[in-house]
């Protein structure tokens, strides 16, 4: 049994930001796996843009859900906006400000650094996931006509969108492990 100070390790909420209550997070968790779902019916029936919606949508409550557990780290990154020096709620912040949390904390790494200025090197997850944004964006009708005119979504997006979310669900999944790892091993259970 972990008594509440040793819980505290596991989950250390910040005083600033308003997240999501543990029924709200595991309906956020359900939420996920069903836009993952829906997303590959999607493709299966060559409704490629939808599939791609669905994709960005799945990140995006990744991200939340991950933000949710580790609050403290994203609040870290300086990435989420106050409003009167209180953070904004979590579930107000959209992919955009997701992504530049996770590739600031570096929960998905990026080829920037947070001076702004870029490594030379080959892109990291931080910045393909930028791509499922992207092109999730294009369900609004100005930004297919200014982004994306007189060009169709195909399945080699909604293929490509699939591996990019796999492989952020994947980094996502190892630093939960590290964190869950170095509690443990702070509590003398490894």
């Amino acid at each position: 049994m972990v008594n509440k100070s040793k819980a505290s390790v596991l989950r250390q909420p910040a005083r600033r930001l308003k997240t999501f209550t543990q029924e709200e997070a595991k309906d956020l968790y359900r939420i996920t796996t069903y836009y993952w779902k829906e997303a590959r019916r999607c493709e299966e029936a060559g409704a490629y843009l939808a599939a791609c919606v669905l994709i960005g949508s799945a990140l995006e409550a990744m991200l939340m859900l991950v933000v949710y557990v580790y609050d403290g780290e994203a609040l870290a990154t300086g990435k989420i906006q106050t409003v009167g020096g209180k953070a904004a709620e979590l579930r107000r912040l959209d992919l955009t400000q997701l992504l530049a949390v996770a590739k600031a904390a570096d929960w998905l790494p990026s080829s920037e650094h947070t001076d702004g200025s870029t490594k030379r090197q080959r892109k990291h997850i931080g910045d393909l996931a930028i791509v499922i944004r992207d092109v999730r964006n294009l369900v609004h009708p100005a930004r297919y006509v200014s982004d994306h005119y007189r060009r169709r979504v195909t399945k080699r997006y909604s293929e490509y969108l699939f591996e990019v979310l796999e492989v952020s669900r994947d980094w996502l999944v190892a630093h939960n492990m590290a964190h869950l790892r170095r509690a443990m091993a702070a509590e003398g259970l490894l």
